[in-house]
């Protein structure tokens, strides 16, 4: 199992948040603290999970709960170069609103 890594990449109009590896439970904390940097600079935020190879609901909750907090800040967060396994949750979970293109 490949330990998440998460990377913030500001840009001119948006900040994008590399993942990488395995999302779990044991990484919510290190997840919660990506999401937060990338907020930081107050514009709409994209998360690229071209490089998981798994999520769990509990970081799904995250994204969630983030997503949400972006939108009542009157800012956007959208998850981008989703895998199939990780498009198959959102769908099983009713949050495909999360996609960039669903």
């Amino acid at each position: 199992m490949e330990l998440l890594s998460v990377a913030v990449e500001p840009g001119p109009d948006r900040v994008v948040l590399h993942l990488r590896g395995e999302a779990d439970l044991s990484v919510v904390p290190l997840l919660t603290d990506g999401l937060r940097e990338a907020a930081e600079a107050g514009d709409p935020v994209e998360v690229d999970l071209a490089g998981i190879g798994f999520l769990d609901c509990s970081c799904l909750s995250a994204l969630t709960t983030f997503r949400a907090a972006q939108r009542a800040a009157g800012r956007e967060c959208t998850l981008v170069r989703v895998p199939p396994s990780v498009r198959r949750l959102l769908a099983l979970a009713g949050r495909e609103d999360l996609l960039e293109n669903p």
